[in-house]
């Protein structure tokens, strides 16, 4: 487990960074639309390892 003496280095360092612009916060708008296309891509595949099943290839049953 950290020392409280190093979490508040961490805490500290983090603050630096972000006045350097060394660390930049994401907006909800940048997780959002991450999530958004993340799901995009999730719905393409198992449309298209859907469309593999067949007669005799029923893997989701």
């Amino acid at each position: 487990m950290l020392s409280d003496k190093r979490i508040k280095e961490a805490e500290s360092n983090v603050k630096r960074y972000l006045a350097e612009g060394l660390l930049k916060k994401q907006t909800t708008e940048t997780a959002k639309e991450m999530y958004i296309e993340n799901s995009d891509v999730s719905l393409e595949t198992a449309q298209k390892l859907v469309s593999l099943e067949t007669q005799t290839y029923q893997p989701f049953l």
